[in-house]
């Protein structure tokens, strides 16, 4: 893992970020999913650890599983374009220290439950009462509109090893 900083990126919280450079489709009508990422982050530090958009780039259009820290340091997921996100974590995690941050995805007709795991123990579980979209797009590491209820668009801290499953790894 990146607990040493290995293969990371840090990103300034007003520039950088990474995007995909291939279009995909959300892979949500037939089955669970999930996405996850390490992060470290300072106290005081908010904004997206990741997103999904239909802009290789930025601008309008569809945007949501975006994973966020609050201004308090606690993590929300936006799980569709109109805004609507999970509870936030009990815990904050701006604390320096390297965190893998887990959200699953399991769409059940009507509605889907959507977990956050933090450093292997699930901290969060909704059930949501919206069918999860699909469309394509492009995930994007430490940047997504602020359109979508996340505090800024860009995060200041350190990310490494995104990864997204087509089933849950645990």
């Amino acid at each position: 893992g990146p607990m040493s900083g290995a293969g990371s990126i840090s990103v300034d919280g007003s520039t950088g970020y990474e995007s995909g450079a291939l279009s995909q489709s959300q892979p949500t009508a037939n089955g669970t999913y999930g996405v996850g990422i390490w992060f470290k982050a300072a106290s005081g530090v908010d904004g997206p650890l990741f997103g999904f958009s239909n802009s290789s780039s930025d601008g309008g259009g569809p945007a949501d599983r975006i994973l966020y820290l609050t201004a308090t340091g606690t993590l929300r997921f936006v799980y569709v374009n109109n805004h609507a996100a999970t509870s936030a974590t009990p815990a904050s995690y701006t604390n320096n220290v390297w965190h893998f941050a887990y959200v699953t995805m399991r769409p059940t007709n009507p509605g889907a439950t959507v977990t956050i795991a933090v450093d292997g123990t699930t901290v969060v579980t909704d059930i949501v009462t919206f069918n999860l979209m699909s469309y394509s797009g492009y995930w994007h590491v430490g940047w997504s509109p602020t359109t979508q209820g996340n505090p800024t668009d860009h995060f200041a801290g350190s990310l490494s090893d995104f990864v997204v499953f087509n089933t849950s790894p645990a």
